[in-house]
């Protein structure tokens, strides 16, 4: 179930949050065979193969992604370090996994990077909020350090995809989204699947 009180894509411990880089480490990672990207489709059960029952597990992912490369990466947030699995193909980073830091062996969100996954919604990175929700106000949280000038807003008909938008004034705290007006032209980043 999506949960708003919890960070929107990174890693949380204890009484801090770690919010993950996205496609930190290895964008330059190709697959060692080509698989096709249709099979990593966005639902709201999950990524592909990918669901709440996946561990956050390099060698388990790799078993359920034939094909593809998964590789280690690191996110980071106020100078913590943390792992991340990356997801590409020969073209490029697909998404990027992050652990669950209240609970190890947990995947906490799975962030798509690149256009070529189908999603079950329709919605393209780099379409509008306007385009995205057409009048309808989604419910969004300004994001923190790295991903300062971003909006998490969630899906009105999912309870497990989200959508990052960008947008230069976006800032984090209470008053960090601005009016609706603005908010219309904020480009979507990235999205996000959580558990």
């Amino acid at each position: 179930m999506f949960n708003f009180t919890k960070p929107a894509i990174g890693y949380s411990v204890s009484h801090f949050i770690i919010i993950g880089m996205l496609g930190l480490a290895a964008s330059n990672a190709k697959a060692s065979s080509i698989a096709p990207v249709k099979m990593l489709a966005i639902r709201e059960s999950g990524i592909g193969p990918l669901n709440g029952q996946t561990h956050f597990n390099q060698q388990e992912i790799q078993k359920l992604l034939p094909g593809f490369k998964v590789t280690a990466g690191v996110g980071a947030f106020e100078d913590q370090t943390f792992p991340t699995l990356l997801v590409s193909d020969a073209k490029g980073l697909l998404l990027t996994i992050n652990p669950d830091g209240d609970k190890p062996g947990e995947i906490y969100s799975i962030i798509v990077e690149t256009n070529r996954l189908p999603n079950s919604l329709g919605d393209k990175l780099g379409n509008t909020y306007g385009k995205v929700y057409r009048g309808f106000k989604a419910t969004c949280v300004a994001q923190l350090e790295q991903l300062e000038g971003t909006m998490l807003c969630k899906m009105p008909q999912s309870q497990h995809i989200s959508y990052l938008f960008e947008h230069q004034q976006i800032h984090s705290g209470k008053n960090g989204i601005p009016p609706q007006k603005v908010i219309e032209t904020a480009r979507l980043k990235n999205i996000v699947w959580k558990p």
